[in-house]
């Protein structure tokens, strides 16, 4: 016969799976060509509403191809944001990011929200940097200050995140 206390709580092995990264952080340089290759994206999605435009300057006489780079340029422009919110929501990555093999992460590992993203990362460095002549050193400081030992610029430090390798 067993000896087993009926009244204990019964065992159970349990396992949490977290999103938890250990993985090193992403080079200064592999952070400046994503961003680079971001910009270059944008700007390729975002040509047919610049010609759109282009071509209802005063004195035009290309309505007909202004509508048409009009209507292209508003489908592309809203499936580049499209995109690149999903695969920020999803991975933490924008198109660069994924070039590159990086990602932004929570400074403990865990996923970024795109809540978190577009309040703390994007728009509150953005506001201030709109600030006349303070907005240009906040915005100077923000991109020297991946030159500290953490590699994080100001933005990372506002939502709490770091870049790391994918």
């Amino acid at each position: 016969m067993t000896e087993e206390n009926l009244y204990a709580a019964p065992g159970a092995e349990l396992s949490v799976e977290t999103e938890i990264v250990a993985s090193a952080l992403a080079t200064r340089w592999s952070r400046l060509l994503a961003r680079l290759a971001d910009g270059i994206a944008n700007l390729v999605a975002f040509v047919p509403l610049s010609l759109a435009l282009y071509f209802l300057l005063p004195g035009s006489e290309f309505y007909l191809l202004a509508g048409i780079f009009g209507l292209a340029g508003l489908v592309a422009a809203f499936h580049w944001i499209r995109y690149n919110l999903r695969m920020m929501s999803k991975n933490g990555q924008t198109f660069g990011k994924i070039a590159m093999g990086i990602r932004v992460v929570r400074v403990d590992g865990s996923r970024l929200t795109l809540l978190r993203w577009f309040t703390h990362r994007f728009l509150v460095i953005s506001l201030v940097s709109s600030i006349p002549w303070i907005g240009l050193f906040v915005a100077l400081a923000n991109y020297l200050a991946i030159f500290r030992k953490s590699r994080r610029c100001l933005h990372d430090m506002v939502a709490d995140t770091k870049v790391v390798n994918a």
